[in-house]
């Protein structure tokens, strides 16, 4: 399971990571752009970390294994916890 999905600090983090990685395709907010919007995100927080983790090539993502599993998981924490600026 998710290790910081109610993690103050990690969620953070990972928000502030997601500003820097994620927003060019995924916009503000979890809003969408480019790549599908995130803020109704209602799959499992491992199916999450798996497509950051693994990236889905036919649809264009990448996958972000050097990341780290720490750093992927604050990312799911941000994404699934409903913080996000909606």
């Amino acid at each position: 399971g998710n290790p910081y999905r109610d993690d103050a600090a990690a969620i953070r983090a990972g928000r502030d990571f997601y500003n820097q990685r994620c927003v060019a395709c995924h916009g503000p907010g979890l809003k969408g752009g480019f790549a599908p919007d995130l803020s109704g995100w209602a799959e499992s927080d491992e199916k999450l970390f798996e497509l950051i983790h693994d990236g889905r090539l036919a649809a264009g993502m990448p996958g972000f294994a050097s990341l780290g599993a720490e750093r992927i998981w604050q990312i799911v924490s941000y994404i699934t916890n409903g913080e996000a600026e909606r």
